[in-house]
């Protein structure tokens, strides 16, 4: 099966959806218990790491309506990742005046995050 239904398709998003979410929950837990002086850490992390997935799968799956794809990459993937995060600790490190901080975060994640994305791909378009 390639080419959900509508209705399976939201529900395949959805499923993924929350998993996603609660594996994000489990990364932020368990980077704010082993590095509590790193608030922000957990955030950065699960961005890197998605948009490293996120290429993979972008690079991997020629049809956008697998069924695969829209478990993985729209649902688990859009639920792990935190931009809504990290635009809310951007914010708080702003008004706490850590602009170094701030710019080194921004730019940090959007360079990292590009570059783990373009890795995946082209891991994906290459090996796999």
């Amino acid at each position: 099966m390639t080419d959900p239904k509508p209705v399976l398709a939201y529900l395949y998003v959805g499923l993924g959806g929350a998993t996603g979410s609660m594996l994000r929950f489990a990364v932020g837990q368990y980077l704010n218990r082993v590095k509590p002086e790193s608030p922000f850490l957990a955030v950065a992390t699960v961005n890197i790491i998605g948009s490293l997935l996120i290429g993979l799968l972008a690079g991997y799956f020629t049809s956008k309506d697998h069924v695969l794809y829209l478990i993985l990459a729209i649902g688990v993937l859009g639920g792990f990742t935190t931009f809504s995060s990290y635009s809310l600790d951007l914010m708080v490190m702003l008004q706490k005046q850590l602009y170094t901080q701030a710019l080194l975060y921004a730019l940090g994640q959007l360079i990292l995050g590009v570059t783990a994305a373009s890795i995946g791909f082209a891991i994906a378009t290459k090996l796999l």
